[in-house]
């Protein structure tokens, strides 16, 4: 089944409505060489098309394809009774870290989430927005990806603070690359180019970047700092 010409134009003003409300909040922009649709949308969302390589800055090209994929397959469904689309299926598995690892983890969530509001430290919020996706998701089948969704914000600072801790110069190697070296082999198979992962297809993605970060902490390769954000509308506090 295929939507009508008015009824895909209604998705595309609700894309830019909602990236309208948050363009003045975040850290986005959408590539030149992203579909020909996307930078439609952005631009009449006032969305910079840029090529850009400044750190913390997050292009949500990607996003806004599949926020539209979502919801003109939700709008199908609603109308004929079908799938929308077709998702893509990801096999379920199961982190298994150290128990150092593991145990710090607990430990730094326990100090350094508070039970309300924002976080005192940078790496403390980082953790807050993936508790947050992860919270959403599987209480309120929210999509982190969503441009519409109430975790989008976390997922938006959750991106641009890793892109941060990626290109800080305490990822400088001598060579001139950005690279960490991570100590557990766990963190260290799964990082690309030896960097933090910032893609979120499960939510146990969520639990590799916390171990990923726990392992660079423990080892002394980056540092804990002061919070100025509070994740969830990226709002400064």
């Amino acid at each position: 089944m295929k939507l009508s010409k008015y009824k895909k134009g209604n998705i595309l003003i609700g894309i830019i409505n909602d990236l309208k409300s948050i363009k003045n909040k975040t850290n986005i922009f959408v590539s030149p060489c992203s579909e020909k649709v996307v930078i439609k949308i952005a631009k009449k969302a006032g969305i910079s098309v840029i090529d850009t390589t400044e750190k913390g800055m997050v292009d949500i090209g990607e996003d806004i394809s599949s926020t539209y994929d979502l919801r003109e397959g939700k709008l199908i469904s609603k109308l004929y009774g079908e799938r929308g689309m077709v998702e893509n299926y990801h096999e379920p598995y199961k982190i298994e870290m150290s128990d150092n690892i593991l145990q710090k983890t607990k430990e730094f969530e326990k100090r350094s989430i508070p039970a309300n509001g924002p976080s005192k430290t940078f790496l403390g919020e980082i953790f807050r927005s993936i508790l947050f996706i992860c919270y959403r998701s599987g209480n309120d089948g929210d999509l982190w990806y969503d441009i519409g969704s109430p975790s989008f914000m976390s997922y938006i600072f959750l991106k641009s603070s890793i892109d941060i801790i990626n290109y800080s110069s305490e990822a400088l190697t001598e060579e001139g690359d950005y690279s960490y070296e991570f100590t557990d082999k766990l963190c260290k198979e799964n990082s690309y180019d030896g960097r933090v992962d910032d893609i979120i297809e499960e939510l146990e993605d969520c639990d590799l970047i916390k171990y990923q970060l726990i392992d660079l902490m423990i080892n002394g390769k980056i540092k804990d700092s002061k919070n100025q954000f509070d994740s969830r509308d990226y709002s400064i506090v």
